[in-house]
């Protein structure tokens, strides 16, 4: 007897939900019952595990703080969207192989996790804090976009890594392997040359053992924004840590840091050497640019394969800056992060600017190569 579509993708998505809430939930309880609380009701870290899982799929909260004044908490660790990214694609892969892999099938599947999420959303919140509405919808959807694109190239690898939709994919990831790559050497150059203040930081916390494992836990989860922000430190736009301040390579305002250790790799001084990490990034683009005017049959595919690759990593861009902007709880840290559309902006115009170039390196090839007529015609 075949079971309805409906129950299977009701029954994924519970799995989806539980496979991420259930460690949340257990993570919030073993804080609360050690942090002393005076407190025996248990929906107190319920209520934590459930934001601890809106968190996780990029769902800020507007808070009420003790003072009465308002505030947000926006600026998320990106890490944490792993979960339940692979949570969605395991379920995907598991209705495809119960046959219900068509559209209509994964568009129920996503509406019956959007409604968990909005129930989880409206059980969560008090008078002091409240989820960002409009988030969940764009977050939830935005999260089963990436499990799917991604889960189908992971099983384009699995089956052939000749495929086209490898091909055509492989290149831009490399290119961000390599942003990844520049910005992890950069903190350990960072986390070396400032190992005095980032000990002096933890000294002064002194959480405690469950407590050092919890900030080392959030600071991981925020290691990928922290990425970001030095790659844009690199490229010479430089990040904010709140209102009015400005870390860059050629300007350094700051008023106060959050009792974060990893915090204590900020620059104190002007570096302006820096730039030249920027400048090795626009050589990386280059290089990809020059790929795909080589790459390219004819002048229609040539600009067909850049303007995609403009689109792509303009949308990367934009995401990643806006994930990795936002409130960082009180209103001192209103502006945390970086500002989400300069690198994007830079990364047009550097494409524009360099493909005059990159036709010139083609043809002059060619040239060398044969006097006879270019390959690259209409």
């Amino acid at each position: 007897m075949k079971v309805p579509a409906v129950y299977l993708t009701l029954q994924q998505a519970l799995r989806s939900t539980v496979l991420t809430f259930f460690p949340a939930t257990f993570f919030a309880l073993i804080i609360w019952a050690t942090s002393g609380s005076i407190n025996g009701n248990t929906a107190e870290p319920l209520r934590a595990g459930t934001w601890i899982w809106l968190i996780s799929h990029q769902i800020g909260f507007k808070l009420v703080l003790a003072n009465q004044s308002n505030a947000a908490f926006t600026y998320l660790p990106m890490l944490l969207i792993i979960f339940p990214y692979l949570a969605m694609r395991s379920s995907i892969f598991r209705l495809k192989a119960f046959g219900c892999g068509k559209p209509k099938d994964l568009l129920l599947y996503l509406f019956w996790y959007l409604i968990i999420a909005l129930f989880f959303a409206l059980v969560s919140m008090n008078k002091t804090v409240k989820p960002i509405w409009w988030q969940i919808p764009v977050s939830v959807i935005g999260i089963f976009v990436m499990a799917l694109i991604f889960g189908k190239y992971d099983s384009s690898i699995r089956k052939n890594k000749d495929s086209k939709f490898h091909q055509s994919i492989s290149p831009y990831l490399g290119v961000i392997y390599i942003l990844m790559g520049l910005g992890c050497v950069f903190i350990s150059f960072l986390i070396i040359a400032n190992l005095g203040t980032v000990e002096n930081l933890q000294t002064v916390i002194q959480p405690g053992i469950i407590g050092s494992i919890t900030l080392v836990l959030i600071q991981i989860a925020y290691l990928p924004n922290i990425l970001w922000a030095l790659v844009n430190y690199l490229v010479g736009f430089g990040f904010n840590v709140g209102s009015g301040t400005l870390v860059s390579p050629f300007a350094i305002h700051l008023k106060s840091l959050p009792s974060i250790p990893i915090l204590g790799i900020i620059p104190n001084k002007t570096h302006s050497f820096w730039i030249l990490g920027g400048i090795f990034i626009a050589l990386v683009f280059w290089k990809l640019q020059i790929y795909l005017v080589f790459a390219g049959k004819n002048q229609k595919q040539v600009y067909r394969r850049i303007l995609i690759s403009v689109f792509y990593f303009t949308a990367i861009f934009c995401l990643l800056g806006y994930l990795g902007s936002g409130e960082l709880i009180t209103t001192s840290f209103a502006h945390f992060g970086v500002d989400w559309w300069k690198t994007p902006s830079a990364f047009i115009i550097v494409n524009i600017l360099l493909l005059p170039l990159s036709y010139g390196i083609y043809w002059s090839w060619n040239k060398l190569r044969s006097p006879r007529k270019l390959e690259l015609v209409e």
